[in-house]
């Protein structure tokens, strides 16, 4: 992820805060499921990517420090 810049500039626009739905346009994670429930599920365990349930759509905040 370092190195993708619509990923980097979707980073810079919220403060860290990415939508799901924005996620949902990578193709890889697209092509595993669109269910934001099930994705949301799966990254709670993360020890890189913070989830963020408190809005619809959900946000995730990439953590870059671990």
């Amino acid at each position: 992820m370092p190195r993708d810049k619509f990923l980097q500039e979707q980073i810079k626009l919220e403060d860290g805060w990415v939508p799901l739905e924005i996620m949902l346009k990578f193709k890889r994670l697209a092509n595993l499921t669109t269910d934001a429930d099930v994705i949301v599920t799966a990254l709670e365990e993360s020890k890189l990517i913070e989830v963020s349930t408190c809005s619809v759509p959900y946000n995730l905040l990439i953590n870059w420090s671990v």
